[in-house]
Order: structure tokens, then C-alpha cells, then sequence
């Protein structure tokens, strides 16, 4: 895979182009989000943010700013198909392009230029499973289904074709169900969870959730009550067989 974090690539490529321009407009912010469904289809989103008076700068040197600044953050990330979304929030305005996947496999080739097969360099600390890999699995038993979804968001100093600045970064993630285990920090709305991550940080990433298995709950409730009238029903039938032999003794 691809050594370098599509952030910083994206970054370069248009605060290059601006300036040759002569209309700087620096990055503030930058984003992932991803949110996947119950059957692992979902939804993974890119978003970069300029102060809402810079990118005014650029929509009066360009005729469609947004257009290009999405068209070249999938180009980078490698997305032949994707949505465009452009929005102010908090004295922002964000440019967001988002991709749509049907299952795991499509998933992971969204984001094949975000990874990497190595973490070391500068910052980087850990081994094996305190940097884990990008992993979404989904485990069903009798009563639940389980998912759990793994990443190493990678120091932004240690990837090829960075500049010298940084920039706040942030991923948020989604997935099905009670949120049971994670080292994210767990947003207002209660199911989506948030990552930050800078210069030097290797910031490893678990989210798991839990759904109940409804199918599987009724079935237990419907055993459990069969067992419960079959063991009156024997009870029942019990008292009947010793109390008819005590009125046939009675007869006798």
C-alpha cells in the first residue's frame, strides 16, 4: 500500500495551485467520516475546511472553487465516483466528497490511499496490536451481532509528500448498534464516535457496537415459554394422576 496520508497530499497539491494563482487560502481543518449499515454497506466521507472569508477569496478567482477542490481530493484518494457537498459551519466553509460501498471489499479499496503497511518513522511508538490495521468484521451468535472496526491513523510527519504545516485532524465513525467498547470519544448523539490526530501521532482506532438479534431473542422467549407450559402441563398432570389414585383408594 501506499506510504503517505491522502490529507496532506491533497493539501499540497491545492495550496499549490492557489498560491501560484496569487490567492492563498489556507486549510484549517480536515476530516473523515465513515458510517457503515447492518449489512456492512455504508457510506465514507472527506472534508477539508477554509475560514468562511478565505474561501470567499477563491470564489472570486474561480468560477466553481468547490468542483475543484473536490475534483482533486478524488483524484488523490482515487474515487472514479463520488458526491459533492459544500456547507458552512462554525466559521467554516467545508468541502465534502463522499463515496458510497456495498460491502467490506469496496470499503477498503475506497480507502487503499489513506493506509499503510508500515508505521514507523518520526513519532511512531508501538508494534502489533496497539497499531492495528484497518479491519470492519461482524460476528453474529444466537442473541446478538457484534461489530468491531480497527485503524492507525498515521503521523502525518512520517508520510511521503507532506509539507511542514499541519493541520487539525479528525475521524468519525459509525457503526450499528450500542456503542460497548471504544477509546474514541463518543459524540452527543451517542452512536457516533471521534479520533484526533496530528504531526507526530500514530493514533490507534477501535470502535465495537452491538445489536440485538431479534429473531433469536423471540425464539429464546418462545422456548423459554414452551418450556415453562410443558413443565405446568407435567406439574398438572402429576396432581391429577395422585389425586385420581387417592379417590380410587377411597372407593376401595
Amino acid at each position: 500500500m501506499k506510504n503517505f496520508w491522502i490529507v496532506l497530499v491533497i493539501v499540497g497539491v491545492l495550496s499549490l495551485g492557489f498560491t501560484s494563482c496569487g490567492n492563498f487560502a489556507p486549510i484549517q481543518e480536515v476530516q473523515r467520516t465513515i458510517v457503515f449499515n447492518e449489512d456492512l454497506s455504508g457510506e465514507v466521507g472527506f472534508g477539508i475546511a477554509y475560514d468562511v472569508s478565505d474561501f470567499a477569496i477563491l470564489k472570486s478567482s474561480y468560477d466553481d472553487p468547490v468542483s475543484l477542490i473536490a475534483a482533486e481530493m478524488a483524484k488523490v484518494a482515487g474515487w472514479e465516483f463520488f458526491d459533492t457537498v459544500a456547507s458552512e459551519a462554525g466559521g467554516y466553509t467545508w468541502v465534502i466528497i463522499t463515496s458510497q460501498f456495498s460491502d467490506p471489499a469496496e470499503f477498503y479499496d475506497l480507502l487503499i490511499n489513506a493506509t499503510s503497511d508500515e508505521t514507523t518513522g518520526v513519532g511512531g511508538t508501538g508494534t502489533g496490536e496497539e497499531l492495528p490495521p484497518l479491519s470492519i468484521e461482524k460476528t453474529d451468535d444466537f442473541l446478538r451481532t457484534r461489530y468491531k472496526f480497527t485503524w492507525t491513523l498515521l503521523a502525518q510527519a512520517a508520510t511521503s509528500g507532506t509539507t511542514n504545516e499541519t493541520y487539525p485532524g479528525t475521524l468519525r465513525v459509525q457503526l450499528p448498534g450500542r456503542i460497548i467498547e471504544t477509546n474514541g470519544a463518543i459524540l452527543s448523539d451517542g452512536k457516533t464516535v471521534s479520533w484526533e490526530w496530528g504531526k507526530y501521532d500514530y493514533v490507534p482506532v477501535v470502535l465495537v457496537t452491538e445489536t440485538k438479534n431479534n429473531i433469536g431473542l423471540l425464539l429464546t422467549i418462545l422456548a423459554a415459554s414452551f418450556l415453562c407450559l410443558s413443565t405446568l402441563a407435567a406439574i398438572s398432570a402429576i396432581f391429577l394422576f395422585v389425586r385420581r389414585k387417592k379417590q380410587i383408594k377411597g372407593k376401595v
